[in-house]
């Protein structure tokens, strides 16, 4: 069994804990089947912080899950195990069938089905599928604020990871979705062409820092090579220097 953390610091909460666990970057369930020969980074955390991360990243799985094409290569079996988290008939006691069971119907009471495509509310690189015959299109939602945690605690990982830099109360972290289209460009302003962070097929990062600081700057976080976001890191002074638009 590996050796816990020493004490200090919890990466996401930045308090002290004598006792600290090891938290994956990316959730060793998130990397699709077959990736064993790739380090997946780790960073110290707090019991509480791991356990609440957790959850979020359990409940943006199956909603991402479900929307995965089985046959892609870089997020090979994600699918299949979401369906099999959902379906009491694999649960290993009645507790677990139960637990099973209720997180399918917090699914499927979640699930909106409209005659047409949505218009707008599509995440990035997550429409239909191509050379899929659609009668119906059903949609989860995502929400805002799990979306938010989960960059954060990438972004913060992705710190430690490269420098064991913590990301400290004096950084705002942003998050930007950016319509697909528009990626190329926004890349292109952001200047994200520094460093790169690479656990593909499972978890791909590319960062540009402001000079002479650990960690503000631009982060591209990618995972299974189509689910997107970007993040600024920025001290409050350094926002104060940003023009009003």
């Amino acid at each position: 069994m590996p050796k816990r953390p020493s004490p200090g610091k919890c990466v996401h909460c930045l308090r002290y804990f004598d006792v600290l666990t090891w938290d994956h970057v990316l959730p060793e369930s998130w990397y699709p089947v077959g990736v064993t020969e790739i380090e997946k980074w780790e960073i110290p955390s707090c019991e509480t912080c791991n356990k609440e991360l957790g959850k979020i990243e359990e409940n943006l799985l199956i909603k991402l899950g479900l929307c995965l094409d089985p046959k892609d290569l870089k997020s090979l079996g994600i699918p299949d195990k979401v369906l099999r988290s959902l379906n009491p008939v694999h649960g290993k006691n009645d507790r677990d069938r139960k637990y099973r069971k209720g997180k399918r119907e917090k699914i499927l009471r979640g699930i909106r089905v409209s005659n047409k495509l949505p218009e707008q509310g599509i995440f990035p690189h997550f429409g239909p599928l191509p050379g899929v015959e659609y009668r119906e299109f059903p949609s989860v939602l995502l929400d805002q604020d799990e979306l938010k945690k989960f960059a954060e605690k990438i972004t913060r990982g992705i710190a430690y990871v490269a420098d064991k830099s913590f990301i400290d109360e004096n950084y705002e972290i942003e998050l930007f979705i950016i319509d697909q289209q528009k990626e190329g460009e926004f890349e292109k302003l952001a200047g994200l062409s520094g460093e790169v962070f690479d656990r593909r097929p499972g978890l791909f990062v590319k960062r540009t820092l402001v000079e002479n600081d650990p960690v503000s700057g631009f982060y591209s976080i990618e995972i299974w090579g189509r689910f997107k976001m970007y993040v600024s890191v920025a001290t409050k002074d350094q926002l104060k220097m940003v023009p009003a638009a």
